[in-house]
């Protein structure tokens, strides 16, 4: 119905030497290629993107070298990108940092209320593939399950299937397609196109953009 109205989602596919990166970020991988295939049976009234990122580790290479790509033209019809970036610990917190307008803050918490689905909302930015889409005013979520101490490890060789929970991954697989199919097939997309100014002056400081 929008073709014209691009949505990207993405998760970085690479880790750190000796990691082998179930949670970070294998587990996000998972988590879009399961929404990947639900679109695929269940036709989405905007044009998705899948990317599925590399180099994030590095300085987040992969994706933008993505947006680098891409005509000012293309770049205009990307109207939202979702993030996934740490995903499965059996304990832990969910988390959604909104780099867009704070009524996006309200809307996720609204969502989440309906399906009874614990998340810590917050108008802020997160390091990670969403930041280039952000910095090239494309407002975005990034979805996250910090794990608690001792429940997940990060970066270091003790990121394995081990501390990854199924019943966890699909908790969190289930919120973020009911987010995707509330935003996805809205009938007038309810996320206006633009950056606020005080998370514009935070991806400028995180990309030093600032330092002379």
């Amino acid at each position: 119905i929008y073709p014209d109205e691009v949505i990207t989602v993405t998760a970085h596919f690479d880790s750190v030497e000796f990691s082998k990166g179930a949670y970070d970020n294998g587990a996000g991988c998972v988590l879009i290629m399961k929404l990947y295939e639900y679109f695929m049976t269940n036709t989405p009234k905007r044009t998705l993107r899948f990317i599925w990122c590399g180099s994030e580790e590095r300085g987040l290479l992969g994706s933008k070298a993505y947006v680098n790509s891409l005509t000012e033209e293309e770049l205009q019809k990307i109207i939202f990108n979702i993030n996934v970036d740490v995903a499965g610990t059996v304990l832990g917190t969910e988390y959604a940092s909104i780099m867009a307008e704070n009524a996006l803050v309200d809307y996720v918490d609204y969502i989440s209320n309906e399906i009874s689905f614990p998340i810590v909302t917050r108008q802020d930015i997160y390091s990670s593939d969403s930041i280039p889409f952000s910095d090239k005013g494309i407002p975005a979520i990034n979805l996250m399950r910090f794990g608690r101490q001792g429940a997940a490890h990060i970066h270091d060789r003790h990121d394995t299937m081990s501390f990854i929970s199924g019943r966890s991954l699909e908790k969190s697989y289930v919120f973020l397609e009911y987010l995707s199919n509330k935003l996805i097939n809205a009938n007038v997309f309810p996320v206006k196109r633009e950056i606020p100014e005080n998370i514009k002056k935070k991806i400028d400081e995180y990309l030093f953009k600032n330092e002379k």
